[in-house]
C-alpha cells in the first residue's frame, strides 16, 4: 500500500429517559493508494499501476428502550454514502469474471430492529 487518508470515527449516546437511550455515530470513510505489478509466464502483463481503494464513509443512528430488566428493544438505521466510491469500479468475480460498473452507486439507507 503506498498511503492513505482515514478520517476519525466518532460516536455520541444519549440518555433521553432512564429507559430509553439514543445513540449517534459516523466514519468519514478512508482513501488508500496501491499500486500493482503483475506478471504471467514471465511476461510482464502490468508494469505498475497505482489505483485509489475508497471505503466509504457511514452515519448512524440507534434509539434502545428498556421495557423491563429482561426486555430491551433496539432499532437501528445506517446510512452508508456509496456515491464516494469511483464510478470506474471495477469487480472481478472470479478467474474470467469481469463486471464494470456503468454510472454512479447510490447512498444507501440500512434498517434493523431487534
Amino acid at each position: 500500500m503506498a498511503g492513505g487518508t482515514s478520517g476519525t470515527k466518532w460516536g455520541r449516546l444519549f440518555l433521553v429517559t432512564v429507559a430509553g437511550r439514543i445513540g449517534l455515530t459516523g466514519q468519514p470513510g478512508a482513501a488508500y493508494r496501491v499500486s500493482r505489478t503483475a506478471n504471467r509466464a514471465g511476461q510482464p502483463q502490468d508494469v505498475g499501476s497505482e489505483y485509489e481503494l475508497r471505503q466509504p464513509g457511514l452515519l448512524a443512528v440507534g434509539v434502545a428502550y428498556e421495557v423491563s430488566p429482561k426486555v430491551l428493544i433496539v432499532a437501528q438505521v445506517d446510512y452508508l454514502r456509496s456515491s464516494e466510491i469511483p464510478k470506474e469500479l471495477v469487480v472481478r468475480t472470479g478467474p474470467s469474471g469481469l463486471v464494470q460498473a456503468s454510472g454512479a452507486l447510490l447512498d444507501g439507507i440500512r434498517a434493523a430492529f431487534r
